[in-house]
């Protein structure tokens, strides 16, 4: 199978431009085109003291510059890397975030999304500990020496 399409997302966090390089990496790679979803957070509104919705117009609209900001920086990105592809704007809550990417996940080859270090070694620890005790690999006898 021939991979077309690269898939990521950026929020210009520091974890964010470690993903997207990596996403460039990989779409340079593969010789494939590099789409990049350009993440603007909103706030979670549940907590929001203004019942009428006011607050959310104006956050809606600073997320939205912000999220348009992100696109050009990403395509910028992409140019400079040399590759095909596009920037698009995305807002999102941190806490929707995922589930309106897996919604875009499907129209890509590959999916480019890094995990930060603390939830890796947390997946590793569960995947783990579900094993029986006859399941486990026995440790390394070079290093029993």
């Amino acid at each position: 199978m021939r991979v077309k399409t690269v898939l990521t997302y950026w929020d210009g966090s520091p974890a964010g431009d470690q993903q997207l390089q990596a996403a460039i990496d990989t779409a340079q790679w593969f010789d494939a085109a590099l789409h990049v979803a350009s993440v603007a957070y909103e706030h979670d509104l549940t907590t929001c003291s203004d019942p009428g919705g006011l607050a959310r117009g104006v956050i809606s609209r600073r997320a939205i510059r912000e999220a348009g900001k992100r696109t050009r920086q990403a395509t910028a990105h992409i140019q400079n890397a040399g590759l095909d592809g596009e920037a698009f704007p995305m807002v999102a809550t941190r806490a929707s975030l995922p589930e309106q990417f897996a919604l875009l996940e499907r129209e890509a080859d590959v999916v480019v999304q890094l995990r930060p270090p603390s939830e890796t070694t947390k997946v590793f620890e569960d995947r783990f500990a579900s094993r029986s005790e006859t399941q486990r690999p026995s440790p390394c006898p070079s290093l029993l020496a």
